[in-house]
């Protein structure tokens, strides 16, 4: 697993941003896609697959275009080593090592810079700001 500094997760920002709201977008054209049609055959795999199938041709043949497209970009947020923490939120962690510690430098779209930053034990919503990572780190050890 490729680990970041603060500097290598914000150079690589302006890449992710691009690749995160193409996944939201995706998803989003995915869903009005879907919207109102009935499946012939639904199924999920414990992996993530999921196969979605109708008997409109037309919706098929968009719904596993725009699927091909939406798993494309997470292949190329994985590629870059950032994990897509929630896509409803567009949240992402970059892996990182901070005063020895393992963890994840946090980012969510709109932000301008990587503000957080959460134990690779604990959930995103118990991100703490970059600022207060030394007065953590002591309550954390105490």
């Amino acid at each position: 697993m490729r680990l970041f500094s603060v500097a290598q997760a914000k150079s690589l920002l302006p890449d992710v941003e691009k690749v995160l709201k193409r996944v939201m977008r995706v998803r989003e054209k995915i869903e009005e896609v879907l919207d109102g049609e009935e499946p012939v055959v639904e199924f999920s795999s414990d992996d993530g697959f999921h196969s979605f199938v109708t008997q409109n041709v037309k919706v098929n043949k968009e719904f596993h275009r725009l699927y091909y497209q939406f798993y494309a970009s997470l292949e190329s947020l994985h590629k870059m080593g950032v994990e897509l923490r929630d896509i409803d939120e567009g949240i992402v962690d970059f892996p990182s090592r901070l005063q020895g510690r393992k963890g994840f430098l946090c980012w969510q779209v709109g932000e301008g810079d990587i503000l957080s930053w959460h134990d690779e034990d604990v959930d995103v919503e118990e991100r703490v700001p970059i600022l207060d990572l030394d007065e953590y780190l002591k309550k954390k050890s105490l």
